[in-house]
């Protein structure tokens, strides 16, 4: 397909931001797709810690917004903090969550006893299948910001999201996620509510899609529900 074959093309020729990029299993690289440009973290199996929280840190490796919500911050999804349920599950969906302190993504099945857990209500990749149906669908249609969390096969996880002025479709970005060898995916809130900072010690990307003020004067709530990601350093 175009984009599969566009994405090859792309990780033949990008490089990492800088010369000191892939760090300690962590990769953070900025790859031009289509129109667009995405930021990706490729975190290898045991070189994070990740959890979910409430509230977006501040002195955090790795952070991005997850849950969906309702005008006025009314969550949806299910979010689990440290072991304890604070929202339930909804039907459908997929899920970011660490159990035993491994993190794993799945599309449509729920995770038990986890410690962390964070629910989409978008499953767009689920055992290396892509959920086509929501191709046709106007919302998935409508270019805006995105981002996806994956896993591969290997336990790779995988952070991408748009760069500050690349606006892409559902479609683009998980024909984006299967080309990097993406098996489950999950998409968490988009649009304004984009929020990230990717980094592996060394360098580090950060974008928010709207500032604060401007989601103030417009009375745009802010998201609330945060996967969160620290080095594990050796």
């Amino acid at each position: 397909m175009k984009f599969r074959n566009m994405i090859i093309a792309a990780l033949l020729f990008v490089q990492p931001v800088n010369a000191a990029s892939v760090t300690k299993g962590v990769e953070v690289v900025s790859i031009p797709y289509d129109d667009a440009t995405f930021n990706v973290m490729k975190v290898a199996p045991g070189k994070m810690e990740f959890t979910v929280q409430r509230g977006r840190p501040s002195d955090a490796d790795f952070y991005i917004n997850s849950n969906f919500f309702h005008k006025g911050g009314k969550q949806i999804g299910e979010i689990v903090i440290d072991g304890l349920k604070q929202n339930p599950s909804i039907r459908g969906g997929s899920y970011f969550f660490v159990r035993n302190g491994v993190p794993s993504v799945s599309a449509y099945e729920h995770p038990d006893n986890a410690d962390y857990s964070t629910q989409s209500v978008i499953s767009i990749i689920n055992d290396g299948v892509a959920n086509t149906t929501l191709y046709r669908m106007s919302h998935a249609k409508f270019k805006t910001s995105r981002s996806v969390i994956g896993q591969d096969a290997n336990g790779n996880i995988y952070v991408i999201s748009t760069s500050f002025s690349s606006k892409v479709s559902i479609e683009q970005i998980t024909e984006f996620a299967l080309g990097l060898g993406i098996v489950e995916a999950m998409v968490p809130d988009g649009g304004t509510s984009v929020d990230y900072k990717m980094s592996n010690g060394e360098t580090a990307v950060e974008v928010k899609v709207m500032p604060h003020f401007i989601k103030q004067y417009m009375d745009i709530d802010e998201p609330q529900i945060y996967i969160v990601g620290n080095l594990l350093r050796d």
